[in-house]
């Protein structure tokens, strides 16, 4: 038996609605000073002010250097901030949220 829970994308986005600043703070380690739409230093890989959060409804982020494709959400940027597959993102904001597909 396979003990590994699957969760729904849509739900997951769903449940992460308004919440995407404290979970890709809690859940990513972002600072939260850096999730104000200002371009500031890179979290990941540095520079002075490539990064910037770019979509609250959507939770999406863009490093100019090192995300920059495949950003469009709160989920690819957890994975981007966690280096985690899509699939173990999913996971951890569905056990955060309680929500199973």
């Amino acid at each position: 038996m396979n003990s590994t829970r699957q969760y729904d994308v849509g739900q997951v986005k769903s449940a992460a609605a308004g919440r995407w600043r404290e979970l890709l703070s809690s859940l990513g380690g972002i600072d939260p000073s850096l999730l104000d739409g200002k371009h500031h230093a890179c979290p990941k890989c540095g520079g002075t002010d490539r990064f910037r959060y770019i979509d609250d409804a959507a939770g999406a982020c863009l490093c100019n250097q090192c995300h920059n494709t495949a950003n469009g959400d709160g989920i690819a940027s957890l994975m981007w901030a966690t280096g985690h597959l899509r699939r173990h993102g999913c996971r951890r904001r569905g056990r955060e949220g309680g929500r199973a597909a």
